[in-house]
């Protein structure tokens, strides 16, 4: 079995006796490259972002003065991502008696580090804070594709300089040929830029139900296969949505008049919560609909999903669930949540989304996994190539919890709603 030895040199004596079978085999060419920039893309459940974390990891143990700034567009989507990635290695790799973590409780999730290193964690909801960080020697942006190619320019310039050294690393999954980063790293030759694809396939530590999981789509989806499994570059067509857009407001309930949420039941596929806000001028007048906050997570049982619900809401607001799920309707119930069935009928679902399409509809920029889902949200195609009325069955957690959240106005359930909006 083979050994990968690190030692760090004029610094604290930090010496590293790292199997070699801890990473995948694809990114090992990668683990010292010292190209300015260095993008690893592909598809879903390819180690991508576990791979950077082992890297950056390694860099702020063996080399001094590394200041690594770790960006997304909304710096809390960080603490459930990438910033347990980083703490899972330094603990994987048993050092974390050199690094000072934070609890990820407070504003705070920046990890000081050995010989001068530090991680600062910020999102691009933050721009004032990001003007203030100086001496950035390493940048990593997961998530790549959520960023406007004007914030990958601001980001670009914190880290010029003369030392050569300096990387600056995207990882991502390609949706859309499109997209400027497409056009900025693959279509123009770039140079100094290493580039690796991966897929699921390369990635030696991931289970058998994911693996089957991601598999499986090749029968429903032959173009969410191609891009989200085989890591290609692909035009998303017949999008169900266009009437959305990201917006930066206040999302506290205090500021609406009316909150809906709707949830959808999982396992196995994520479990997912969606809360609208309604202001009635606003509602009548422009048809505006504002998403305020969302849950989507995997392998939550119906307790767990209960008791991540209560963080979002009030233990009275009524929520609409998915009613092919009378047991964990019930289940919800006895937790104190006022939880409803919808009512699903024939031709529900084109018609909720009928409705939606009415509406301008307000992204809070925290709402990362819904507004992935408008992005991918589409008609699945007949053996002609053309669309039919039924939506791909794919990433769509939050689009159905969506559709269950407006049910209340849209079918006039509650007669108030129905008098004060209509």
């Amino acid at each position: 079995m083979g050994f990968l030895w690190l030692n760090s040199v004029k610094m604290e004596k930090i010496n590293l006796n790292i199997d070699k079978e801890v990473f995948n085999e694809v990114y090992l060419p990668y683990l010292k490259t010292n190209t300015r920039y260095e993008l690893f893309y592909g598809g879903a459940g390819s180690g991508k972002s576990a791979f950077v974390a082992q890297k950056l990891v390694l860099k702020h143990m063996t080399e001094k003065n590394r200041k690594t700034l770790i960006v997304r567009k909304v710096k809390s989507t960080l603490r459930n991502s990438v910033f347990p990635e980083i703490i899972y290695w330094i603990k994987f790799f048993n050092v974390e008696d050199f690094f000072v973590i934070p609890s990820g409780k407070g504003n705070s999730i920046d990890i000081e580090g050995p010989n001068g290193n530090k991680f600062i964690f910020t999102g691009l909801d933050n721009v004032e804070k990001l003007k203030s960080i100086s001496g950035i020697t390493d940048m990593w942006i997961e998530e790549a594709t959520e960023l406007e190619q004007k914030d990958f320019q601001q980001l670009d310039l914190r880290i010029r300089g003369q030392d050569a050294n300096k990387q600056f690393i995207l990882t991502f999954n390609p949706t859309d040929s499109n997209h400027w980063i497409k056009k900025f790293f693959f279509d123009s030759g770039i140079k100094n830029a290493t580039i690796l694809k991966t897929t699921h396939l390369d990635n030696k530590f991931l289970d058998e139900e994911s693996r089957e999981n991601v598999e499986k789509y090749i029968n429903i989806d032959a173009t969410w296969y191609n891009i989200y499994a085989l890591g290609e570059w692909g035009i998303l067509s017949d999008l169900i949505y266009n009437n959305y857009e990201v917006v930066d407001f206040d999302n506290s309930e205090k500021n609406f008049e009316k909150i809906l949420v709707g949830i959808d039941f999982g396992f196995n596929h994520p479990s997912a919560m969606v809360k609208v806000g309604i202001n009635r001028s606003l509602f009548k007048k422009t048809r505006e609909l504002y998403i305020l906050d969302n849950i989507k997570k995997s392998k939550l049982t119906t307790r767990m999903f209960g008791e991540e619900i209560l963080t979002k809401i009030k233990k009275s607001q009524e929520i609409i669930a998915d009613s092919a799920s009378p047991g964990a309707i019930e289940e919800l119930r006895q937790m104190g949540l006022n939880v409803k069935g919808a009512n699903k009928g024939a031709n529900s679902v084109k018609s909720g989304i009928d409705w939606l399409k009415n509406f301008r509809i307000k992204i809070h920029p925290e709402c990362i996994q819904t507004l992935n889902e408008f992005k991918t949200y589409r008609w699945k195609k007949n053996k002609e190539d053309k669309p039919i009325d039924i939506p791909v069955e794919v990433n769509d957690d939050c689009m159905d919890a969506l559709r269950y959240a407006i049910e209340p106005i849209r079918k006039g359930m509650q007669s108030k709603i129905k008098k004060i909006y209509y």
